[in-house]
């Protein structure tokens, strides 16, 4: 039996941080450097896809893990949030890790003009719909504050998606670790002792 709460963590965490720091890597590519007509629509089914995935794969390793534990000893609430919890904190690092080094490659001056380029397009849309100019201001604000900003080093990045993944697992793992928690029974037999008589 191998209950090694962090072998079992570092697993489960790798592979949810590469499969969400994909999909963040996707979004933001998408979103700020692709010229692809209709991408909201795409955005939307790959947001819903990758937070299914993350739910789906947050219950299923907690399933497995406390599998793993006999009946007699149990898998406890807190056993399955603690777990949880670490795995949530591994997926926001390399999360963290994957955005920086895209920020990296593709340069950030690009991420900063397709944002730019982003609330413009918003501005044309709502200032069709009738929004006053005295409105708009807003916006020019937040194009010259995103022009202003530094680019984030690696530790704003990480910090960044562990808050993010750290949060939003965190408020998942209380409501799973209620599902696959499975109460200890002192009187029962130990498989592994049955087969040794």
């Amino acid at each position: 039996m191998n209950n090694n709460f962090w072998n079992d963590a570092l697993r489960s965490g790798a592979i949810l941080g590469l499969l969400m720091g994909a999909s963040r890597i996707f979004e933001s590519y998408m979103l700020f450097i692709s010229d692809m007509k209709g991408v909201n629509t795409l955005l939307v089914i790959e947001w819903l896809v990758a937070a299914v995935a993350f739910v789906y794969l947050l219950y299923r390793f907690a399933k497995q893990r406390s599998m793993r534990f006999s009946e007699k000893e149990g898998y406890s609430y807190g056993q399955a949030l603690s777990y949880l919890l670490m795995v949530s904190i591994l997926t926001g690092v390399i999360v963290g890790v994957a955005e920086f080094f895209f920020n990296q490659i593709v340069g950030y001056d690009a991420i900063v003009a397709g944002y730019i380029s982003l609330i413009d397009e918003y501005g044309e849309m709502v200032a069709s719909v009738g929004v006053p100019a005295s409105s708009m201001h807003v916006l020019e604000q937040l194009k010259v504050t995103m022009r202003d900003a530094q680019e984030p080093t690696i530790l704003n990045s990480v910090f960044s998606a562990l808050n993010l993944y750290f949060m939003t697992g965190g408020i998942l793992a209380l409501l799973i670790s209620a599902f696959v928690k499975r109460e200890a029974n002192p009187f029962a037999e130990d498989k592994q002792s049955e087969s040794n008589e």
